[in-house]
């Protein structure tokens, strides 16, 4: 079984590419995606994305990422 490899932000930045990464934001796993700044949904069942991207404070705060990996027959919308 192979596990998830979670990056530090300290040692490589999250991709500022409009993909959608899982995080670890102040102890809590979050889905995140940039454009024109972080969003951030804390309730992934819930997602339909915020209103505001994080202020550069809260961002800071996003201490891990991951990539998701995504069953090869699913087709990102």
């Amino acid at each position: 079984m192979e596990t998830m490899k979670w990056n530090n932000t300290k040692d490589k930045p999250i991709p500022k590419d409009g993909n959608l990464y899982l995080g670890i934001w102040k102890g809590a796993f979050c889905l995140l995606c940039w454009d024109e700044g972080f969003y951030m949904a804390l309730n992934p069942a819930d997602y339909t994305g915020s209103s505001e991207p994080l202020d550069e404070e809260a961002a800071m705060k996003i201490y891990y990422w991951a990539e998701l990996d995504f069953p090869e027959d699913w087709k990102k919308p």
